[in-house]
């Protein structure tokens, strides 16, 4: 099912009961806030109109920072892409809600820094990609939280993927982009792989749904793609 709102007013209405108007809130597991360059903020307390999301999209947006405030109580997140926006920096307790989280998507900000305990409340990511940013070196302990990682997407000009042991320090990994060159844990070099994944992106042209990984069987999901006209500040 998706429900395409129009509104711009629609998601920071006061009383929740303005979306239900349009659909029942607490069963919409998919929202897109993507492809949007008039978007510069993320709203405050979504979980608080929409308590059961499982995936989230703003990416290829306007987006300048976030805050933990946009993901407040968003523990069922399991999806994350913000992507191709214009996010310079996180802060350390930024995600500390998302504690759920198995795919964060953060590729093409022109990001320079973030802090070393970003990552310290998501532990559960497995999948991680932060290329087309610009990060001047690498440091394991911005990452030592993940050990669940297995795909890891990362660039610095300065570094090499030889001085580092990476596939030791994260033993679930299965493969890695380093400098937009491909590796498997065999440290060979390798293609731009075809991954088919249960936690990929669902919002691409594919997606009908969330792939139960237990029974194989297809749920039904209610997706809402936000469309906005004006900019919000989610600060």
């Amino acid at each position: 099912i998706k429900e395409a709102i129009d509104d711009p007013n629609f998601f920071l209405s006061a009383n929740p009961m303005f979306a239900e108007e349009f659909v029942e809130t607490d069963k919409v597991e998919a929202i897109s806030f993507a492809s949007n360059k008039n978007i510069k903020f993320l709203p405050q307390n979504i979980a608080d109109v929409f308590p059961n999301l499982i995936e989230m999209s703003a990416a290829n947006s306007g987006i300048t920072e976030i805050h933990s405030k946009n993901f407040k109580n968003l523990r069922k997140l399991k999806s994350l892409n913000l992507s191709g926006n214009e996010i310079k920096s996180l802060h350390g307790d930024v995600f500390e809600d998302l504690t759920e989280l198995e795919e964060l998507i953060l590729d093409e900000n022109g990001m320079e820094e973030f802090d070393e305990m970003t990552f310290t409340y998501t532990k559960r990511i497995k999948k991680l990609k932060m290329g087309g940013n610009k990060f001047k070196t690498f440091n394991y302990s911005w990452f030592n939280e993940l050990t669940e990682l297995h795909d890891f997407t990362f660039e610095t000009p300065s570094d090499s993927l030889n001085d580092f042991h990476i596939f030791s320090a994260f033993p679930k990994l299965k493969w890695i982009s380093w400098n937009k060159q491909f590796y498997n844990d065999k440290m060979e070099l390798i293609d731009d792989p075809e991954i088919t994944q249960t936690y990929s992106n669902p919002f691409g042209s594919d997606f009908s749904g969330i792939i139960n990984e237990d029974t194989d069987e297809e749920d039904e999901m209610v997706e809402i793609n936000c469309i906005y006209g004006e900019n919000h500040n989610g600060s």
